[in-house]
This record gives C-alpha cells, structure tokens and sequence, in this order.
C-alpha cells in the first residue's frame, strides 16, 4: 500500500539521485516511475485478499491533505547506510496516521502490526560502504531541501513483480481520502 508522489516532486529527486549518482558510492537508485510512499508492504496476495485490504484503506479518516517531501538522509544512521530516502515535511503526521489505521486492520486479516515507521520515499539501497562519505556528503546537501507538496488524495494498493532491472510496479487498485 503506497501513496504516489506527483511527476513535479519526481524531477526535483532525480537532482538528488544525480548527486548520489556522482558521489561514486556503490548505490542502487531508485527509478523515477518507482517513486513513491510505501505503507505497507503486503507480499503475495490474492483478489479476495485485495478486496479485504482495500475494505481496510476504505475505512480510512485521514480525509485529503497537502504533504511536503523535504529533506534527506540514510536508514538504519549514518555509520551503516543501508537506506536513502528523502523525507516527509508537512503531512507527515497524516501518512502516520494513515499508515497507524491500515496496520492496525491489516493485522486483523493476519499480517503482523509494524513496530517502526518513518514516513519517506526511498531514493536508493546501498550496495557496499564503497564512498561512503561522498554520499553523505551528497546526502547533506539536501538534508532540508524542500523537493515540492503535493494533494494526496487516496491510497493505493500497488504490485511489485521482480525483473532483474529491479521491480516493476502497477496499481492493483486505488482507494480515494475521504473530503
């Protein structure tokens, strides 16, 4: 379960993939059309379990809101990169919030609740510690960059299938915010 981010937002992170990109570090970057907000990760699920999750994301009370894309830095810390991600400003509270009430009834169909979340689009995944502070560097430079806001007016439960460029994902089904 995800949240797209607008093709405006999209073009200011490909600044800060470049940056990555030029820093030398052993990183696996994100594509542009692979951007996105995750919630939930579901793994495997059939149409009658779509439904049901859907039903959940339907039950939602966050209504529409304006969410800010701001900021970047690098999951677990910064000693062992492992993440990089550019972050959520204003409207982080109302992904929490969004992500608190699918978790809270996605567990009831059986999936387990998550302890951790930090809401944030994830750029790229570090390969080796190879340049390691270049890409802090390059990281650093953006770390209060304001990258776009955007209306986030529904949730969407996305398919990831495997290839061996990466995940190719599409929309299995979009569930429109209430107001």
């Amino acid at each position: 379960m995800a949240l797209d981010i607008s093709d405006d937002i999209k073009g200011r992170l490909m600044e800060l993939e470049a940056a990555i990109s030029g820093s030398g570090a052993d990183v696996k970057l994100v594509e542009r059309e692979n951007l996105h907000v995750t919630l939930k990760f579901l793994g495997d699920i059939n149409a009658e379990m779509v439904e049901k999750v859907s039903g959940v994301a339907k039950s939602s009370t966050v209504g529409k809101f304006l969410m800010q894309v701001k900021g970047s830095g690098v999951f677990p810390n910064q000693k062992m990169p492992r993440v990089l991600w550019a972050g959520v400003g204003e409207g982080s509270g109302k992904v929490t919030s969004i992500f608190s009430q699918l978790d809270t009834g996605i567990a009831k169909l059986g999936y387990p609740e998550e302890r951790n979340f930090t809401p944030h689009i994830t750029v790229g995944r570090v390969k080796s510690l190879r340049n390691k502070d270049g890409l802090l560097e390059a990281l650093n430079r953006f770390s209060s960059e304001n990258f776009g806001e955007m209306m986030i007016d529904k949730i969407i439960l996305k398919r990831s299938i495997l290839s061996s460029s990466g995940p190719v994902y599409s929309n299995l089904k979009e569930v429109p915010l209430q107001g």
